[in-house]
C-alpha cells in the first residue's frame, strides 16, 4: 500500500521526538543564525554577523557591537546587519532565557543573567581561529585586558526595543541598560568612561567581514547549570537568615553568602530585608557587611540586588559622613529628622542664597512640625529643589525600623532616594 509523503514526514518527526532530539536544529534571520542540539560547550550557538567600523587601536570603545543604524560607530568596533529582535530570538531558540539589564533607577546596579562566550572569527575561519571578543578591547590605562574577563551577560534588553531606543548597543563595554550583552562587572558610564579602549591588532578594514559567535560559558559538571542565584537575605532579632535558614552570626552568614560561588560558581544576587522590631543600627552593620562582601564579588559572588517592596537599597544605611555637614554636599534635599525617643520627625528644608560675590552660598532653614506620614508626600513636593528626588533621614541608632517605615512608605512615590543617617549608640 503506497503511503504519502506526509504520512513519512510525520513518521520521522515522531521517532525524533521519541529519542529526545528535535527535527529543526537551526534558526536562521538576516545576519543571524543559531544552532541548538548539543551537548556541553556545544549545547547552542548564535552566529552573528559582524563587520568593523574603521575605529584602530587606541580609539575608545564603548560599544563593541552596534546595530547598522545606531549611530555610534565613532566609538564602537564592529556593526551588524542582524536587528536586535532577531539575535533576542535566536537567543530564545537556543534556550537561554532573558536577564535583566542594570536600572540605577529602580536600584539594581548588577546586570542580571548568565553569562556567555563571544568569540570572534573571520566570515568563512574556522572555530580554532577565534579570538575573545574581551580581548579585541584593553585597559586604557594598562594596556592589559580589561577587568572581568573574557565572558558578558546577556541580559536580553528587558523592556527596551534595542533597535529602535537607546544606542543601538548589542554588546556593551559600560552597564548600558538597552543593550542585550553586557560586562559582567560593575561599569557606569560615567566612571569607566575613557578606560576602555581598542586593543593592539583590532581590524580598522571596513570591507573585511566578520562573525561572532556567542556560546555557552564553560561550567564544572557538578556546577548548577544556571550561574544566576537569587538569595533572600534576613535580618531578624536574633540573627541574619540566609533563604529562610535559622538566624546565623554575621560570619556565619557571610561563609553561606559566599558558598554559592565557592561550591557552584555562582552569581549570588542577594535581595535584603528585616524584621520590623530590628534596630537600625542593626540594620547599618548588616548593610556594611553585605558591601564588604560585594567589594570582594570576584572571590564570593555576592551582589546586592534591587530591594524589595518596602524597603530602601542597602547601602541607604551607609552615607557619606560628610554629608552631615550641609555646607559638604553638592545639592540641598530636604532632611527629615526622627526625634530620640520615638515620635513624629520634623521636616527641615534648607535654603541656598547665593550673593553673586561668594563662592559659596548662605545656608538658611526652615523646620516644618509634622504629625502624620500622609502629610509628608505634599510637603516634600513643595519644600524638595526641583527635579530632586532624594531625601537625607537623620535617625536614633536604637530606634527600631517600624519608627520610621511608615514615613519612608509614604515618601518613596515621590522620593525613593533615601541616605540614613544614625545618631548615637546602639542599646546592647
Amino acid at each position: 500500500m503506497k503511503r504519502s509523503i506526509v504520512f513519512f514526514l510525520v513518521a520521522a518527526v515522531s521517532v525524533a521526538v521519541a529519542v529526545g532530539s528535535v527535527p529543526e536544529e537551526t534558526f536562521s534571520r538576516p545576519g543571524v543564525v543559531a544552532r541548538r542540539g548539543g551537548a556541553g560547550e556545544a549545547a547552542w550557538s548564535v552566529e552573528v554577523e559582524a563587520v568593523p567600523t574603521g575605529l584602530g587601536a587606541g580609539a575608545i570603545i564603548e560599544f563593541p557591537l552596534i546595530t547598522l543604524n545606531s549611530g555610534h560607530e565613532y566609538e564602537a568596533l564592529f556593526r551588524t546587519p542582524a536587528r536586535a529582535a532577531d539575535i533576542r530570538d535566536a537567543m530564545a531558540f537556543a534556550g537561554l532565557r532573558s536577564g535583566a539589564p542594570a536600572s540605577p533607577s529602580d536600584f539594581r546596579f548588577w546586570p542580571r543573567g548568565e553569562r556567555v562566550r563571544a568569540t570572534v572569527l573571520p566570515a568563512g575561519g574556522a572555530v580554532g581561529e577565534g579570538r575573545a571578543l574581551a580581548r579585541f578591547l584593553a585597559d586604557e590605562s594598562s594596556g592589559g585586558p580589561v577587568p572581568g574577563g573574557d565572558l558578558f551577560v546577556y541580559t536580553g534588553g528587558g523592556d527596551f526595543d534595542v533597535d529602535s531606543v537607546g544606542p543601538g548597543s548589542i554588546v556593551s563595554s559600560y552597564n548600558e541598560p538597552a543593550t542585550l550583552f553586557d560586562v559582567p562587572r560593575l561599569a557606569a558610564q560615567g566612571d569607566v568612561y575613557g578606560s576602555v579602549v581598542a586593543a593592539k591588532g583590532v581590524s580598522a578594514d571596513t570591507n573585511a567581514s566578520f562573525r561572532i559567535v556567542f556560546a555557552p560559558e564553560l561550567r564544572e559538571s557538578a556546577w548548577p547549570a544556571r550561574r544566576v542565584r537569587d538569595v533572600a537575605l534576613r535580618l531578624l532579632p536574633e540573627g541574619l537568615s540566609v533563604d529562610g535558614s535559622a538566624p546565623l552570626s554575621p560570619a556565619d552568614a557571610a561563609k553561606a553568602l559566599a558558598s554559592f560561588r565557592r561550591d557552584g560558581g555562582q552569581d549570588a544576587f542577594v535581595s535584603f530585608s528585616w524584621d520590623d522590631a530590628v534596630l537600625l543600627g542593626d540594620v547599618a552593620e548588616a548593610a556594611r557587611l553585605l558591601s564588604a562582601l560585594e567589594e570582594a564579588e570576584d572571590r564570593t559572588g555576592v551582589r546586592i540586588d534591587a530591594p524589595p517592596p518596602g524597603f530602601p537599597y542597602a547601602k541607604a544605611f551607609l552615607p557619606r559622613d560628610e554629608w552631615r555637614d550641609r555646607a559638604k554636599r553638592f545639592s540641598q534635599p530636604c532632611e527629615l529628622r526622627f526625634p530620640e525617643g520615638g515620635g513624629a520627625p520634623t521636616l527641615v528644608r534648607v535654603d541656598e542664597t547665593w550673593d553673586g560675590e561668594s563662592l559659596e552660598p548662605e545656608l538658611s532653614t526652615e523646620e516644618i512640625a509634622l504629625s502624620a506620614p500622609d502629610a509628608l508626600p505634599a510637603l516634600l513636593r513643595a519644600n524638595s529643589p526641583e527635579g530632586l528626588r532624594a531625601l537625607l533621614v537623620f535617625a536614633p541608632a536604637d530606634a527600631a525600623w517600624s519608627g520610621i517605615a511608615p514615613w519612608l512608605d509614604a515618601a518613596r512615590p515621590t522620593h525613593p532616594v533615601v541616605r540614613i543617617f544614625l545618631d548615637g549608640v546602639r542599646r546592647p
